[in-house]
């Protein structure tokens, strides 16, 4: 237990006999739950209507998943064949049936899935309605429900219609605001999410805003952030570090090469997928209540650069020209 928690054992002792002083566990029976504990993990933690063997199947790489992966996959097919085109204003590119499966199953191995209040800053990747798919196939009983709460924070207005009418159709709980996250609020970026995932903008201030927002969004506690992020040069790489460190961000994983795109030559049709890990000592660069005014989408990044070095030029040819009159 100590080793599975990455607790000292005198710690993971001290628990144990909370938990007994609780009656959450037997003594008797090392940490075995008692009724009582097994009932405020039903019931309070979110596993109640939850297949937990078939769970623990889909944990490892096997016939069960391999499975459910494909199931999933003409499940997936059916849905997105309708989606609306990618808006390359927003920077959208769409990962691959399969990449949107393997995020699903990347919460649900990193038991980041069941009971959890998870939000999706973003998603054209349709990310929310895979997992909500993912977890209907976990449950006991399919005509109840589960508590796992899946919030989508979408602007593009044709995708969140998408997303909403696909809800009602396949009867999946996702919960769509739409909101432009440029766009201060307090009330939508309160500490209330233990998990967020999100592929931002191709660009560094897209990632500044989008990590900003997501801790402003996370419980106060070490929760996690799975971003999707492209790998460029080093020196852009680089400035990614420096806002993970800006912001006090832990990285704990980088899965190389784990996102496959379609149509997203400006990344290689790739990107790495980083499990960040939120700190005590973690704070948005940008707050709540503050809007962001800086170019955001790459056209727009790359249109204030052009400008920037055409200004430098003719700041350059105002000086070589007063240089010559003074000669």
């Amino acid at each position: 237990m100590s080793t599975a928690s990455q607790l000292p054992i005198p710690v993971v002792s001290a628990i144990r006999k909370e938990l007994a002083r609780m009656k959450l566990v037997n003594k008797q029976q090392g940490f075995m739950l008692s009724q009582r504990g097994a009932l405020y993990v039903e019931h309070e933690l979110g596993w109640v209507n939850i297949d937990v063997t078939y769970y623990q199947q889909l944990e490892k790489d096997g016939p069960a998943q391999s499975e459910l992966v494909e199931e999933m996959t003409n499940q997936l097919s059916e849905i997105i064949s309708d989606r609306p085109h990618v808006n390359l204003k927003l920077d959208q590119a769409f990962c691959t049936i399969d990449t949107a499966i393997k995020r699903a199953l990347l919460l649900l191995k990193e038991r980041q899935l069941i009971g959890k209040n998870i939000l999706f800053l973003g998603d054209d990747d349709l990310i929310s309605l895979t997992t909500a798919i993912l977890l209907e196939h976990l449950k006991k009983d399919k005509h109840e429900g589960y508590k796992t709460q899946l919030t989508v924070y979408e602007y593009d207005s044709a995708l969140i219609e998408f997303i909403e009418k696909q809800a009602e159709i396949y009867q999946l709980q996702v919960r769509v605001v739409k909101h432009d996250l440029t766009k201060g609020h307090l009330e939508l970026f309160q500490p209330e999410f233990d998990v967020v995932m999100t592929d931002p903008p191709y660009t560094i201030s897209g990632l500044k805003l989008f990590l900003s927002r997501a801790l402003a969004a996370l419980k106060t506690q070490e929760q996690t952030i799975y971003l999707s992020f492209g790998e460029k040069s080093p020196t852009t790489d680089l400035l990614i570090q420096q806002l993970f460190y800006q912001q006090q961000l832990v990285v704990k994983t980088i899965l190389r090469e784990f996102n496959l795109y379609n149509g997203a030559s400006v990344l290689g049709n790739k990107s790495n997928l980083y499990i960040l890990q939120r700190t005590r000592a973690s704070k948005p660069l940008i707050k709540s209540q503050q809007d962001f005014h800086d170019p955001l989408y790459t056209r727009a990044v790359k249109a204030n650069s052009n400008l920037n070095q055409t200004s430098t030029t003719y700041v350059g040819v105002g000086r070589q020209l007063k240089q010559l009159q003074n000669s």
